[in-house]
């Protein structure tokens, strides 16, 4: 659950008592209904039990997700300390079984190991500032990241998708330490200028798909507007193209001077192939998300 979930379920325990009764009662019902699907009073009847029974599961789990502090979240483990904790749980197994305080011991000790290298790594990540700029399908994801804490500018659906984040962007943020209470997320696509997002922390500033952050500036280009609204020779340090924009490198240079183009992942396969031709031909430093995977930039702090 840690090592693949990020997460552990305190409460495990007693769920599981009525999960693993109630998921043998549904196997079963589930199998006789198929059995006596020709009689068709005792079939209805034993329908009806067997979603009670679904109803009984779902209300469990539910309601012991529900009591307090039921799940730690945020937690980042690595493979080799997972089988330390598999070490340790056995040697404590190993203690109550056979009384030998060795068992114990090491077993402490053992976790003692797990936690001193999770304090460092929190340590060593309280002063990062990093941009992140995700591989997820149709959709632009950055993370503007500041020691534990992160800005996030995405989609607004993205935003919504719990799922989603939870499979394409929680691992990585667990595994720098980001504080979920840190967490500050933004759209990109909302344009009506009363309501557009608009941050403006210490390090962090964005309006109109312009980003500023320690220093770099960062541009969206999503929308053919921006070009017509930009000064000429705009200087930027990344411009990130998103949402099959239909436009030509060769455009974007006469209008933009920047350090790398990225190709993010919301662009379909065939104008990212067309782009990335077009950097080539024309020698234009660039990065593809959908070729390469998520982007992870490590920017130096302000002074």
């Amino acid at each position: 659950a840690m090592l693949f979930f990020h997460q552990f379920p305190v409460y495990f325990l007693l769920s599981n008592v009525l999960v693993i009764f109630l998921a043998t009662v549904i196997m079963f019902a589930g199998i006789g209904l198929l059995v006596f699907s020709y009689f068709t009073t005792f079939s209805i009847y034993l329908g009806k039990a067997t979603a009670f029974a679904v109803y009984l599961l779902n209300l469990s789990v539910i309601k012991t997700t529900a009591l307090p502090y039921s799940t730690w979240k945020g937690i980042s483990i690595s493979s080799w300390e997972t089988i330390i904790i598999y070490i340790a749980v056995f040697l404590f197994w190993g203690y109550f079984i056979y009384g030998k305080r060795n068992y114990l011991i090491i077993g402490l000790f053992m976790l003692i190991i797990v936690f001193s290298n999770q304090l460092f790594q929190d340590y060593s990540t309280r002063n990062q500032t990093k941009m992140i700029i995700y591989d997820i399908n149709k959709n632009t994801a950055i993370d503007l990241i500041d020691g534990h804490s992160t800005t996030f500018i995405a989609d607004t659906n993205l935003i919504s998708d719990f799922s989603l984040i939870t499979f394409h962007i929680a691992a990585n943020r667990g595994e720098l330490k980001i504080n979920n209470k840190d967490i500050q997320s933004y759209s990109i696509n909302n344009s009506d200028e009363e309501t557009a997002s608009i941050i403006h922390h210490q390090h962090a500033s964005y309006y109109n798909k312009n980003i500023q952050f320690f220093g770099k500036r960062i541009l969206i280009l999503n929308d053919l507007d921006q070009l017509d609204n930009a000064a000429n020779s705009v200087s930027i340090d990344y411009l990130i193209l998103s949402n099959n924009i239909k436009i030509k490198i060769k455009d974007i240079n006469s209008r933009y001077r920047y350090k790398l183009l990225i190709i993010d992942g919301s662009n379909s396969a065939t104008r990212n192939k067309n782009w990335v031709q077009q950097c080539k031909d024309s020698h234009t430093p660039f990065y593809s998300i959908i070729n390469s995977g998520a982007l992870t930039v490590n920017l130096a702090k302000a002074l």
